[in-house]
């Protein structure tokens, strides 16, 4: 049982992390084109 529930936990950790890295691309999109409205306004 003990084992079960290591890969479990280790997946829940690997999902996390991929969801996390998954957010940072699309935060980092999402900024990159607000600085480049930002910067277009004020050409």
């Amino acid at each position: 049982m003990g084992y079960l529930r290591l890969t479990v936990s280790d997946v829940a950790i690997a999902w996390f992390f991929s969801l996390t890295r998954k957010l940072d691309n699309i935060l980092s999109c999402l900024v990159s084109q607000v600085l480049i409205l930002y910067r277009n306004s004020y050409a």
